[in-house]
């Protein structure tokens, strides 16, 4: 998905989108090994968990969100789905 995100927002320089989502979804999981860890050592798995399941769930309301502001779809258009359908042996 990044790549089209990335190809919908600028197509000339699609490296260098491609470098910043890559980079930036590295550092996210980085940031978050380290956060649940000072969770879990300073409470309990418990206590990561349900803080972790939070940020899911923010993510999953906000990715969306985020999407249909860029101005990018998040789900394929109505096109798109017809022509599967050809593929279909009758």
């Amino acid at each position: 998905m990044y790549g089209e995100v990335a190809a919908e927002l600028n197509p000339r320089r699609l490296g260098r989108a491609m470098s910043i989502l890559g980079n930036a979804g590295l550092l996210g999981a980085a940031i978050g090994s380290l956060l649940a860890g000072f969770v879990y050592a300073g409470g309990s798995w418990l206590a990561a968990c349900l803080v972790f399941a939070a940020v899911l769930l923010a993510g999953g309301v906000l990715g969306p969100l985020a999407l249909a502001k860029m101005g990018v779809r998040d789900r394929p258009g109505s096109a798109a789905a017809d022509t599967s359908l050809e593929l279909l042996p009758e």
